[in-house]
């Protein structure tokens, strides 16, 4: 009976890759705190896209202003030199049991030039099960910020301030949440 589960679960992949858009803090806890953020202050721009409407792109733009960004949404065909950080967002969702996160192709760029980049892709399985669809798309999200941003971890007075927002209607208009 266990290696028929094992056999039915290790066929499963879902892909998933991220090349982060700035360097981790340094371990030195001295060195962290001092470092100079070249950023800061600056407005961050996600481009949504071709399409118009991508799912869950206020989940981003929480994730990012979670982690101090000051982040907002502009329409497709927008220029990425449009803001100091821009990031072009493209997503999908599916539903099975619950709407999920089915795609999402965030890539980031500093004053133009394109400096990170993380692909995610449900879809990409190769036989067994795939449980990818229980993911909360909220948390795959954060996930993928996380790892773009690894020394931008959540401020926690932000989190609990502002929890991710459930998107169950992907075909809504995104709108950033402004703090309370």
């Amino acid at each position: 009976m266990l290696s028929a589960l094992t056999a039915l679960t290790t066929g499963c992949a879902t892909y998933q890759s991220v090349s982060p858009a700035e360097a981790a803090p340094p371990a030195d806890p001295i060195a962290a705190m001092v470092r100079i953020d070249p950023d800061l202050g600056a407005s961050f721009c996600v481009i949504d896209s071709p399409a118009g409407r991508a799912p869950f792109a206020a989940t981003l733009l929480q994730s990012l202003q979670r982690r101090g960004f000051e982040a907002r949404l502009l329409p497709p065909g927008s220029s990425v030199a449009a803001c100091t950080l821009t990031a072009t967002y493209a997503a999908t969702s599916q539903s099975y049991w619950r709407t999920f996160l089915a795609t999402a192709d965030i890539t980031v760029y500093r004053r133009g030039e394109r400096v990170g980049k993380a692909v995610y892709d449900a879809r990409r399985s190769q036989g067994g099960v795939n449980l990818s669809h229980l993911i909360d798309p909220a948390q795959k999200i954060d996930e993928l910020v996380d790892q773009l941003f690894p020394g931008r971890l959540p401020h926690p007075e932000a989190r609990d301030r502002n929890p991710p927002l459930s998107e169950p209607n992907s075909g809504a208009s995104p709108s950033p949440a402004t703090p309370a």
